[in-house]
């Protein structure tokens, strides 16, 4: 029951991603992303916790909504977080208004190889410092060879994301008893951020 309420949660969520990428367009702004999530989400009663969107050249971070508009070739990259009856679920990618540059594919496509890498390292009793590895790996070989990332995801369950982060150095074995989140972030001066996924819109 616990995995289908989780199920359920993350299907919710999934569905304010999919808003955040059919609001996208050129002259559309970060808060009319933001607000198109927070709408989805809210419908059918789930409650967002957190959403990180950022689009253009800004970083990632916590930024506010700029109210920018979008122009061709910004990149939007967002982390959202939200419950639906205390179970959390967790998303996040990034996307591009138009054709991604050979930049944009570049950073994707070692991105999507440390994720198929850290998913390729999850098994019970896997390290989290073994799946971070495999990840981090995954990013070098894939077109980045000087990554370094601060972590490749967390568990998720009915408490958020309060335990066990996948990083370097963690040695608490991986249980059946949690979700599992994985993403990869990276950023670059003046490109601006991507995490874990690249969608045209």
């Amino acid at each position: 029951e616990e995995i289908a309420r989780l199920r359920h949660s993350a299907e919710i969520n999934e569905s304010g991603y999919r808003a955040i990428f059919a609001a996208a367009r050129v002259g559309a702004t970060d808060g009319d992303l933001a607000m198109a999530y927070r709408r989805t989400v809210a419908e059918p009663g789930g409650k967002w916790h957190w959403l990180h969107l950022s689009t253009g050249r800004r970083s990632h971070a916590l930024f506010l909504p700029s109210g920018a508009p979008l122009r061709p070739g910004d990149l939007i990259s967002f982390d959202a977080g939200m419950t639906f009856e205390n179970y959390h679920a967790d998303t996040g990618g990034t996307g591009v208004i138009g054709e991604p540059s050979e930049e944009q594919r570049r950073m994707h496509r070692a991105l999507a190889a440390g994720i198929d890498a850290a998913v390729a390292a999850v098994r019970p009793g896997a390290l989290p410092s073994a799946v971070y590895e495999a990840a981090m790996a995954g990013v070098r070989g894939n077109g980045l060879p000087a990554y370094q990332g601060i972590f490749c995801g967390h568990t998720i369950g009915d408490d958020g994301d309060t335990i066990h982060l996948y990083y370097g150095g963690a040695d608490t074995c991986v249980a059946l008893a949690f979700g599992r989140v994985s993403e990869i972030l990276a950023w670059l001066s003046g490109h601006g951020s991507e995490e874990s996924g690249l969608n045209p819109v």
